[in-house]
């Protein structure tokens, strides 16, 4: 590692202090101040019929419930529409074939609002869990900011299998991107964290409705920008011990479409200063491995000296920043020069299919990307 590694290792890694440097997180509360406000919970689900359960019995221990439950069931094959049925008070919503032009989360969002009757409308993923105290500290929280604008909440990452710990960079670097966490942000983005977010029904009717983003992969990103655009607050928080999800439990192909399509789809939504910290970030923190790979060929002590220090620093940085998105493990703290590589294969994966194909696969849907256009209007008659 040369002298000028050494200051790229160093000024990334204090890159990655000021980009995760602080994320507000939702506070539980027992119940909203304001009760006058109808919530409607939307949840889109495509075969969840595993995860789908454990998050309706979340939403029905709260003190208060939401005032509605929509669940559209979009396109499932497996026993997702038995599960709503068998949950009492929930609305099942059973999607409507996909029109040209939409993407599959926002065609399934539109019906839910198209049902929905609450002042609130809350999306939640059906992946998500919720701890007692979550949904009343999200309409608190919302209420907090004047009860306008969009309210996202980043999910505390829970995770058990090997591959899943592999989306412990791209996690991080997802809420670094947002700039929600640098210094003096306090949460405030034009950015939002689709599993899990809040607005109200005027102001998404503002914004043309979910019909404004049909076409978006990364609906949630689209969705925040035009909010920000009317001059509305957009806020992430982090979801901490209240708001959780596992994203990639079903394999490692999983994880390696779901980043790949966040990656390709966002990467024209992060603001060009926080992608360029991000890479220099990531490229420091891969940068110990080569240096000390370099020094060992040459036997050169102060080239392993500089990689080892590099590693060690970052080592520690990992330990800090992983625990405030989820639960990783060791492995990316002590491997991480390989889950840094792990990352830019994806990246790489990521740009070729944004720039060659311009398309991505998601659930068995090939979605498209790179095109930056909304979708068409709602056609006539296909609204649930």
């Amino acid at each position: 590692m040369t002298w000028f590694g050494a200051v790229v290792l160093v000024v990334g890694w204090l890159a990655g202090w000021v980009l995760a440097w602080h994320l507000p997180t939702l506070a539980a509360t027992a119940a909203p101040s304001d009760t006058s406000t109808s919530i409607t919970v939307i949840v889109p689900a495509r075969d969840e019929e595993r995860s789908l359960p454990l998050l309706l019995a979340d939403l029905a221990s709260h003190r208060r419930p939401p005032d509605q439950l929509v669940v559209v069931d979009d396109g499932s094959t497996d026993g997702t529409a038995a599960a709503v049925r068998a949950h009492h008070g929930a609305t099942l919503v059973t999607g409507l074939p996909l029109p040209p032009g939409w993407a599959g989360k926002p065609w399934a969002l539109d019906q839910g609002v198209a049902a929905a009757t609450g002042d609130l409308l809350v999306f939640i993923d059906a992946d998500v869990r919720l701890a007692p105290g979550a949904l009343d500290g999200l309409v608190t929280a919302h209420a907090g900011r004047g009860g306008e604008g969009l309210l996202s909440v980043a999910p505390w990452h829970a995770t058990e299998r090997w591959w899943e710990r592999f989306s412990a960079l791209p996690n991080l670097v997802a809420v670094m991107g947002t700039g929600a966490a640098w210094p003096g942000r306090h949460g405030r983005t034009d950015v939002a964290f689709g599993p899990c977010l809040a607005i109200g029904r005027a102001d998404l009717a503002r914004v043309g409705g979910m019909a404004a983003v049909a076409g978006e992969v990364i609906e949630d990103v689209a969705l925040a920008r035009r909010v920000a655009a009317l001059g509305l607050p957009v806020t992430a928080v982090a979801g901490a011990g209240l708001v959780s999800y596992r994203m990639y439990p079903n394999g490692p192909r999983q994880l390696v479409e779901g980043w790949t399509k966040n990656l390709a789809a966002g990467a024209g939504g992060t603001p060009p200063a926080a992608l360029a910290a991000a890479v220099l970030w990531v490229g420091a923190l891969v940068s110990s491995l080569p240096g000390a790979l370099m020094g060992l060929i040459d036997a050169d002590r102060a080239r392993i000296g500089l990689a080892v220090i590099g590693y060690l620093a970052f080592a520690a940085q990992l330990t800090v920043l992983l625990r405030r998105v989820g639960r990783f493990g060791p492995s990316p703290v002590l491997l991480h020069p390989l889950h840094g590589l792990v990352f830019m294969a994806l990246v790489a994966r990521s740009a070729w299919l944004l720039v060659v194909r311009r398309q991505v696969r998601w659930r068995g849907r090939d979605l498209a990307v790179g095109r930056g256009r909304p979708g068409p209007p709602r056609p006539e008659g296909q609204r649930a």
